[in-house]
């Protein structure tokens, strides 16, 4: 069970699965995302969090994603902001995956983080690295 009183910038809720409500991020996670948002100095909403097996996103692939192992999150950001956010995100040398979507409608922009490694997510994962959507 998450103490959400310990990340005062995020709630339970925008984190939660779209397709089932279910919620199961993990803490470590979590800290380095608030450490960012600290660091940030600004709101970060939240566009996708966990994602359960079962969300139409994750049923599609060959195997789960990084979301339904409740170390990922999307942000919506875009321009100069996402610039400042990928700029502290790098320096953290946390976050293990970065995907960046800063092309088409503003409203479709987000910066993706993850701390994916080969020990919490899947052996043949190649980390860190770097993509565009």
């Amino acid at each position: 069970m998450i103490d959400w009183a310990v990340y005062p910038n995020f709630s339970e809720e925008e984190f939660k699965c779209s397709a089932t409500s279910l919620c199961r991020m993990e803490p470590e996670f979590l800290d380095a995302l608030q450490t960012l948002r600290t660091n940030f100095g600004q709101p970060l909403r939240i566009t996708s969090g966990y994602r359960d097996a079962a969300h139409p996103i994750e049923h599609a692939k060959r195997y789960p994603g990084v979301h339904s192992f409740g170390i990922a999150a999307d942000m919506a950001v875009s321009h100069g902001k996402a610039y400042d956010l990928l700029s502290l995100a790098m320096a953290m040398k946390v976050f293990t995956g970065i995907g960046i979507k800063q092309s088409g409608a503003f409203t479709q922009r987000f910066i993706h983080l993850d701390t994916a490694t080969y020990e919490n997510f899947r052996p043949d994962i190649v980390r860190p690295t770097v993509w565009s959507y």
